[in-house]
């Protein structure tokens, strides 16, 4: 603290400072020899950084001090530093907010700004971020014309919020379908100094496509395909501006409202006599529903027939017939006769009569309006909107609740990301006029060059195909862990639920055990597979305790590794042991090995 102090000052060669580089010794001990030693031996400055060299005259150990006296061309106030503001920049652009920049700082010892002086660089940057974000939707723009497609655009569109209890913020982004670059943007806040948005967050998103249609109409662009999610707000608004547009929805989405209204057919209640004859539906039974539907509306014996409505339609009705275990239909031809020398039986059926009827009803009302689910010109989902929505993640957490122009500055750096790539960051600060190290942007274009690799190789249709294969393992892992959960809240503990993003949300659970308890089974029990998917463990509704136990190294946190984790079931022969490779070196002939010999 004295050293800074003192180079804040000015330059050694002014009188003042020089009485205060005098008086070190009485306030600043060597680090080596701690004794109140330290002097000035020499001061030098070039290109804004003044140099200091202390020697310690007890023990000649010397060390230097640089102080950055650079400041910023373009800023208004003439006032900003060059070092902390770069610095703040780095933090920002990488999607770090004020307490991550706070903490880090703070635990390296190094000055920096305060909380609102590090708005006032959110508020500085922002117009600069906006301007390149309208240049790059401007080049999306200039290439669909380029390539002839201004008479006969085809687009993706999808709105994206925060979550539930902080819907404050939203977007909407409209994007070239064949290239997946965003060409028109439109946000809504309702925090923040120059927020514009009062009402609903549904409404926010038919407001927000109101204006992005409108801009699209503007710019001489006509939308001769539009590919939304199920939503009849947004039909009718792009109807209204482009009348001959055909309107697809996403069949992901499809899938996922089909999903949904399963999901209340399963809440139905039981009325039949023999309850256990009883099939009602389950979760397997769903997922089955779900593939089936998928492999219908993706079928080209669907697809490519004169009448794909008409047979969808019959083909969609039969699924009732199907699950009642009734293979009598000519639809039911997507499947053999016969299995094994015994004729076909669908394995989730369903046999209860309220959700059968149910189910009969929901597929005559989707019949209905086929041309929701089915179109001859292929496959349509909005991939390209959902793949943005988790990228602008790495920018701004979605549960966080943030100001306008602090979540519209966010916002626009994931789109500049999506549309140019990182050397986003390298324009930004030559608009500004901020100079950018030789190490920096080299780091930048190697990000950016990695960027434009990764994007090369996911036009690889082996590429393509590998990560649809990654991605059902993903959710195959997912939608076990969640039947483990599920198992384990049963039993009244309380558990970590894993949410898609990295980080866990404790659930409050009525019936707790004790804290230690808790902890304890819970680390267990996520580690322990079999022992949640046992049907003892499962049905009971009384806790269940596991011991565990770990070999390690030694008993340093930092250095030492587990190498072993062992757990057995307090009641039953359920055991659990996994050794784990670590380039740790185990001693066998340490201080702990009277108690325990690792071999």
């Amino acid at each position: 603290m004295v050293l800074r102090d003192v180079c804040l000052q000015g330059t050694p060669c002014s009188s003042q400072p020089q009485i205060a580089l005098s008086n070190l010794s009485r306030h600043t001990p060597c680090r080596i020899c701690h004794k109140f030693t330290v002097s000035c031996r020499s001061s030098s400055s070039f290109s804004g950084v003044d140099s200091l060299i202390f020697v310690c005259s007890s023990c000649k150990f010397s060390f230097n001090f640089d102080n950055d006296t650079r400041k910023i061309p373009s800023s208004s106030t003439n006032k900003r530093l060059y070092s902390p503001t770069f610095l703040a920049m780095s933090f920002l652009m990488n999607g770090k907010y004020f307490t991550d920049y706070d903490t880090i700082l703070n635990t390296l010892g190094l000055s920096h700004y305060t909380d609102n002086t590090y708005n006032n660089i959110i508020k500085w940057m922002y117009p600069t971020v906006k301007s390149l974000t309208d240049w790059s939707c401007g080049q999306i723009q200039r290439h669909i014309r380029e390539r002839g497609d201004a008479n006969s655009w085809e687009c993706a569109g999808d709105g994206f919020f925060g979550s539930r209890k902080q819907a404050n913020n939203s977007s909407f982004t409209l994007h070239d379908f064949q290239t997946g670059k965003i060409a028109f943007r439109s946000h809504r806040t309702k925090t923040g100094q120059d927020h514009n948005w009062e009402g609903t967050s549904a409404g926010a998103e038919g407001d927000m496509f109101a204006e992005i249609c409108k801009n699209v109409k503007d710019a001489d662009i006509i939308i001769s395909r539009a590919i939304l999610d199920k939503d009849c707000a947004l039909t009718k608004i792009l109807l209204e501006v482009f009348p001959e547009t055909e309107i697809t929805f996403c069949n992901n989405h499809v899938i996922k409202t089909f999903h949904g209204e399963l999901l209340k057919l399963k809440e139905l209640k039981c009325q039949c006599k023999v309850k256990r004859k009883c099939q009602r539906l389950t979760d397997d039974t769903i997922a089955s529903m779900k593939r089936s539907l998928n492999n219908l509306v993706s079928s080209t014996e669907i697809t490519d027939g004169d009448d794909s409505m008409d047979n969808f339609a019959a083909a969609l009705l039969n699924f009732g017939e199907h699950y009642a275990d009734n293979h009598s239909s000519e639809w039911c031809k997507f499947h053999a006769k016969e299995k094994d020398g015994r004729p076909y039986t669908t394995l989730h059926r369903i046999t209860c009569t309220i959700q059968l009827t149910a189910f009969r009803d929901l597929l005559q009302k989707m019949a209905s309006h086929p041309e929701e689910y089915v179109n001859p010109a292929g496959r349509f989902t909005t991939n390209v909107c959902e793949a943005f929505h988790g990228a602008a993640l790495r920018y701004r957490d979605k549960r966080i609740n943030l100001g306008h122009t602090h979540y519209c500055l966010k916002t626009d750096m994931a789109i500049l990301h999506k549309n140019i790539g990182p050397i986003w960051k390298l324009l930004v600060f030559m608009e500004m006029e901020i100079a950018v190290p030789d190490h920096a942007v080299s780091s930048i274009l190697e990000e950016q060059k990695e960027w434009m690799r990764r994007l090369n190789e996911n036009k690889r249709p082996e590429v393509a195909k590998q990560r649809a294969t990654q991605r059902k393992e993903h959710h195959k892992k997912l939608t076990s862990q969640k039947k483990r959960m599920e198992n384990v809240r049963k039993t009244g503990m309380t558990v970590v639920e894993y949410v898609g993003n990295g980080k866990g949300v404790e659930e409050e659970e009525t019936d707790r055990h004790s804290e230690d308890m808790c902890n304890e089974s819970q680390d267990t029990v996520q580690g322990e597979r079999d022992c949640t998917s046992s049907p003892d463990v499962a049905e009971t509704a009384t806790p269940f305790y596991i011991f565990y136990d770990c070999e390690t190294t030694g008993l340093n946190t930092y250095s030492d590794s587990i190498v072993e984790v062992a757990a057995k079931l307090f009641t039953g022969n359920m055991e659990f042991s996994q050794l784990i490779h670590t380039s740790a070196r185990i001693n066998t002939k340490g201080e702990y090995s009277e108690y325990s010999v690792m071999t």
